[in-house]
């Protein structure tokens, strides 16, 4: 597999182990949320890291915590990681890593040139965009390499040309920015929103495993999200099908309280 899909999947085991810790407060739960910890560190890709400690501190929060306590919380992930960018060798290895795509040193990819494009064309093509299969979709290179290529540069950009195209996909929002236009893009966002909103309210009658279960999806989602800013996780086999979940689960909420305010009290047993 490739390495951030070794990630992804470590990362899964961390939050299950933490949401099993929650439930059970057993050691080996809490020793292997770590041992999947070390693994996604170890394997140095950011955005899965940032995701994983988030999601950890989402899932790990006392119960009766408010906002103060998780700016608290960031603020000390904060902390621990300028320590560790700074003064150890993980955080030199990190360090040189960014330093490949942001900085004075930084060389041209296709990643930021598809999101620098993908701005200016909603821009220009104001509120629509240019339409489906037109950039940074499967179409608009396995169907014809499309013309938008050769204007906003990405054609001369290495994984970006007609010969190998194979990052073109890398960049999810860069296609939904430049396809769906300014209208497409919000409209896919209210639909998110509208899915996972419910996952924010934390209902304090519920049981214990549906609290934990929603801070489980939660975390899921934020780490979707992370890794959203240089990968395509709503395209992918495995991440949509997991966002999938959360979001279901997210809409099935209300819809199950509901049931339990308005249930009938279940028949006296006959003879």
């Amino acid at each position: 597999m490739h390495h951030t899909e070794v990630a992804w999947l470590n990362v899964f085991g961390a939050f299950a182990a933490a949401t099993r810790y929650r439930l059970r407060k057993r050691t080996l739960d809490f020793m292997l949320c770590a041992l999947f910890v070390v693994i996604v560190c170890v394997v140095i890709s950011i955005k899965e890291m940032v995701g994983c400690f988030v999601g950890l501190l989402i899932i790990l929060r006392p119960n009766r915590s408010g906002f103060a306590s998780l700016g608290v919380g960031l603020a000390v992930l904060a902390g621990v990681a300028a320590f560790v960018l700074y003064f150890t060798d993980l955080g030199t290895a990190i360090l040189e890593h960014v330093g490949m795509f942001y900085g004075s040193d930084a060389i041209e990819t296709v990643r930021s040139a598809m999101m620098n494009a993908s701005v200016r064309i909603a821009a220009e093509h104001f509120p629509l965009g240019t339409g489906a299969g037109t950039f940074g979709s499967a179409a608009s290179y396995q169907f014809g390499y499309s013309q938008l290529y050769y204007d906003y540069g990405i054609a001369l950009l290495n994984g970006g040309s007609p010969d190998m195209p194979a990052f073109l996909q890398d960049v999810y929002w860069s296609k939904l920015i430049a396809e769906g236009g300014a209208l497409g893009v919000t409209s896919y966002l209210l639909f998110l929103v509208s899915c996972g909103v419910h996952l924010f309210y934390r209902d304090p009658n519920e049981k214990p495993i549906d609290e934990n279960l929603r801070r489980l999806c939660l975390a899921l989602l934020f780490l979707v999200l992370a890794i959203s800013v240089a990968s395509s996780p709503f395209t992918d086999e495995l991440l949509e099908f997991v966002a999938a979940l959360c979001l279901g689960y997210g809409m099935s909420r209300p819809l199950r309280a509901y049931g339990e305010r308005n249930s009938f009290p279940s028949a006296a047993p006959t003879r």
